[in-house]
């Protein structure tokens, strides 16, 4: 009932906001880029794109959605994201499919 009344704080940085996530804080993912490859970076993947470093805010707006049940943060975070897609998968061949990663991911062997 409250969150029909007074607007949830930003995800992002807690402030004062009529959108699920301000300006300011969405601003943080920028432009996507191609980052290196890892050793970790499994032979066949397409190569691994960010809009962002894993800090504040950009770290709080994706935890905020996939661990804090902040489902209205899905259409910015999807708007975001959509350029990286491209990036990434610039002609497919066939279906793309996102697979969200586990906040802690565990490497084994190689």
């Amino acid at each position: 009932m409250v969150d029909l009344v007074l607007p949830a704080p930003c995800a992002g940085c807690g402030g004062v906001s009529p959108h699920p996530v301000c300006p300011d804080c969405l601003a943080v993912l920028g432009a996507p880029r191609r980052v290196s490859r890892q050793s970790v970076h499994p032979a066949g993947l397409p190569p691994l794109v960010c809009l962002s470093g894993w800090a504040d805010p950009a770290r709080t707006l994706v935890l905020a959605h996939k661990e804090r049940g902040r489902t209205g943060l899905a259409r910015p975070l999807g708007r975001a994201l959509a350029p990286a897609v491209r990036l990434a998968v610039p002609e497919p061949v066939g279906p793309v499919v996102l697979v969200p990663v586990p906040r802690k991911v565990i490497f084994k062997g190689g």
